[in-house]
């Protein structure tokens, strides 16, 4: 039986960090029994076992302190099976394990992100009332002199201050940083929406039917030894569906 495998991967913003030095790009290395192809530049390379087929597809971002991935699984067996981040381990050259971060963390992640995001723009509109309401009050100095006039004319002169209140001035003030505000709150909602949207490409365990594919993202985090290295780091990743196991060995290299 022949299987079209057609794939459309959207890669998460936002998955790498750069709050380390090194920054690296995922390669893969296939082996002779893989099949190793390109699409759009990235490398796919498919590991094919009796019962299953699984694809994985280098990363077009930057990786530093986390990476990611696509990763595909074809049931060709004739039972079905459960695929997940929790299917999915990995590990550097020495044994260090190397952390799968599933969905249900990003999205925790995501949501303490958003409290933050929503606590500073709180913070900022406020701010931005205050400076409105001070908008209608007036003040400063002015100097002044002159010359009387008549037989024993003289020079005069000296400094004044005044203040005023302007209420219309203060209510313009007002409704502008409201509206501003407003539409302030709206783009961070519509960001925030994205960025929970885009977390639903990564991998959730999902049962596979004889004859189908699923696909998604492996979000994965380097351990704090491997941040700062300047060389390659090889990196194992093994997907395993029961007793069957598919291997990828891969290196991130450098930029």
């Amino acid at each position: 039986m022949r299987y079209k495998w057609t794939f459309v991967f959207v890669l998460g913003a936002g998955l790498s960090q750069s709050a380390i030095a090194a920054k690296y790009r995922l390669v893969v290395q296939p082996t002779e029994m893989q099949i190793a192809r390109f699409d759009r530049g990235l490398r796919t390379v498919d590991d094919l076992g009796e019962g299953s087929v699984v694809r994985i597809v280098e990363g077009g971002e930057e990786v530093a302190k986390r990476g990611s991935f696509a990763l595909s699984a074809l049931n060709r067996g004739g039972v079905p099976f459960d695929l997940g981040p929790q299917h999915v381990t990995a590990k550097l050259a020495d044994g260090t394990p190397v952390a799968i971060i599933p969905y249900e963390q990003l999205v925790r992640e995501e949501k303490s992100k958003q409290k933050w995001r929503a606590f500073g723009m709180a913070l900022a509109a406020g701010a931005n009332s205050m400076a409105a309401s001070d908008a209608g009050y007036t003040s400063g100095t002015v100097h002044y002199s002159g010359q009387t006039y008549g037989a024993y004319g003289t020079g005069f002169g000296g400094t004044a201050t005044y203040s005023g209140y302007d209420s219309a001035a203060a209510q313009a003030a007002q409704a502008n940083v409201n509206r501003e505000n407003r539409e302030n709150f709206a783009r961070l909602r519509e960001a925030n929406n994205a960025r929970m949207a885009t977390l639903g490409n990564n991998l959730q365990t999902t049962t596979i039917d004889p004859g189908q594919v699923q696909s998604g993202m492996i979000v994965y985090e380097l351990p704090k030894a491997a941040h700062a290295s300047k060389d390659p780091i090889a990196i194992t990743f093994i997907v395993r569906r029961g007793s069957e196991e598919h291997s990828f060995t891969t290196q991130l290299v450098p930029r």
